[in-house]
């Protein structure tokens, strides 16, 4: 049950946020971009109370700060390494800045497990069974 929560949950993140590690040079200007739902949006389908929603919007601010933090940071220690790279640096200064990264993305992975977890500590079972379907119509629409 619970890999199945973190799978959607997982999945929700994907969709919540822009792209990993670097920006598409295709993907259209923030103005222009699509604003992707997220469980607050569906409160009233539901039925998220007042301190759910309260708990919810923190715990998806968090992660949203977090991950546009470390993006930023990730992008440029990947520019780092790969000048580090062309200069034929010190093994041991590319073993260093691979370890940096290496961190940064475990900070990555790590905050979106502490989201999962802490948002499906705030909805009741009936709400996470909804949330899937509304998940999977959303899926399906856009197939």
């Amino acid at each position: 049950m619970y890999r199945k929560i973190f799978g959607i949950l997982l999945c929700l993140s994907v969709l919540v946020t822009p792209g990993f590690c670097q920006e598409d040079s295709a993907t259209p200007a923030p103005a222009e971009k699509k604003k992707v739902k997220t469980m607050i949006d569906y409160k009233d389908e539901l039925g998220l109370s007042e301190e759910q929603i309260k708990e919810l919007t923190t715990a998806l601010t968090l992660y949203a700060n977090t991950l546009k933090e470390k993006r930023t940071a990730l992008q440029a220690q990947e520019k780092e390494y790969q000048v580090l790279l062309k200069d034929e640096a010190p093994l041991a200064d590319i073993k260093k800045k691979l370890v940096e990264i290496m961190q940064t993305r475990f900070v990555l992975r790590y905050a979106d497990v502490l989201t999962t977890r802490r948002v499906t500590k705030a909805l009741t079972e009936e709400q996470m069974t909804k949330w899937k379907q509304i998940q999977s119509k959303a899926r399906a629409a856009k197939e």
